[in-house]
C-alpha cells in the first residue's frame, strides 16, 4: 500500500519561506521565539507598517539589533517573506 504524501499548508510554507529568506538576506536564524516576537509585535502595532493590500502589509521588524523588512498576512497571521534592505519599499515604510 502506498503512503500518502503529507501536503504542506500555505501557512506552513510561508513560515518556512520567511525563515529561509531571513537567513539568506540578513544572516539571522528565526526560531519559534523570534518569529513569534515579530508576529506579536505586528499584531499589537509596535512595528511601523504600511498596508499594501487588504490582507498584506509591510513592516520593519527588529531582531538582534538588525532591522528587517517583512511582509505580513493579516488573514493567516503569518509572515509571508523577508525582503532585502536594499528594496525600494524599505524607504516607503520608514517614512510612514
Amino acid at each position: 500500500m502506498k503512503k500518502k504524501k503529507r501536503r504542506i499548508t500555505k501557512g506552513q510554507y510561508s513560515r518556512l519561506h520567511s525563515k529561509m529568506r531571513a537567513q539568506r538576506r540578513y544572516g539571522i536564524t528565526l526560531n519559534r521565539e523570534k518569529y513569534s516576537e515579530i508576529v506579536n509585535a505586528i499584531k499589537i502595532g509596535a512595528n511601523r507598517g504600511r498596508a499594501v493590500s487588504n490582507n498584506r502589509s509591510l513592516h520593519i521588524a527588529e531582531v538582534d539589533g538588525v532591522k528587517m523588512l517583512v511582509v505580513y498576512d493579516k488573514k493567516r497571521k503569518e509572515l509571508i517573506t523577508v525582503l532585502p534592505q536594499s528594496s525600494y519599499l524599505y524607504s516607503t515604510v520608514e517614512e510612514a
